[in-house]
């Protein structure tokens, strides 16, 4: 079982000091971690896209990733960008190649070590609030999938126990 820890957020502020935030959860760090600015910027539609479609492509979930796919052009990922974070092509755009190696990064090591590599994605422009919004998506694309999981074996059950009757 994997157990998952999330350090909160100080409440005297939005956003906490990114060195602090690793201190605190035990990480060692040979340089200082600076966010970028001061002011936290939310992920947009079109990021938040893409953490749901390699949550389903990490799940091999074929139904939510068709479903995503259909969304992809009203969130501006044209199909050359799609190819290509679904081929693990490089992608032309540096700072988006970096936010989808951080996901994938998540996704393959299936929790958050400590000793997770932030230094490209804090240098790239991104902080903790992207960070911690990364981890909401994934945790709640895994829940819908778990839940709908259930539904499935729930309703299997139902069909086997009439023809048992």
């Amino acid at each position: 079982m994997i157990t998952l820890t999330i350090p909160a957020l100080n409440q005297s502020s939005k956003t906490e000091n990114l060195q602090s935030v690793y201190a605190r959860i035990g990480s060692s760090y040979s340089r200082p971690l600076k966010p970028t600015s001061t002011k936290a910027v939310s992920l947009g539609k079109r990021e938040k896209l893409i953490i749901q479609l390699l949550t389903a492509m990490h799940g091999n979930n074929i139904k939510s990733i068709e479903l995503l796919m259909s969304r992809a052009e009203s969130h501006e990922l044209s199909d050359v960008l799609l190819d290509r974070i679904i081929g693990k092509v490089p992608l032309e755009n540096q700072k988006l190649e970096v936010f989808v190696s951080f996901v994938r990064q998540i996704l393959e090591k299936n929790a958050i070590p400590a000793d997770l590599d932030v230094s490209e994605f804090i240098n790239a422009g991104f902080n903790y609030e992207n960070f911690m919004d990364i981890i909401l998506i994934i945790s709640e694309e895994q829940v819908k999938q778990r839940i709908k999981n259930a539904e499935n074996l729930k309703n299997r059950f139902l069909k086997s126990s009439d023809k048992a009757k």
